[in-house]
């Protein structure tokens, strides 16, 4: 699946990966669904950054 994704696609997709593992200094897959859609909320309701548009770890 992954030959079939842009090589654009991938390097946003590897970038955003990075600012999540950077905000809580720990690596991805030992986030929980909670924190994520906290920061998913937080960026996008708070801060007013675009994250995901709009969507919850739920969705995607």
């Amino acid at each position: 699946m992954v030959k079939q994704l842009s090589k654009g696609l991938l390097t946003n997709y590897g970038r955003s990966l990075a600012y999540v593992a950077l905000h809580f200094n720990r690596l991805p897959h030992h986030i929980s669904i909670d924190e994520l859609n906290a920061y998913f909320y937080r960026s996008t309701e708070v801060e007013g950054k675009p994250c995901c548009s709009g969507r919850f770890v739920r969705d995607l």
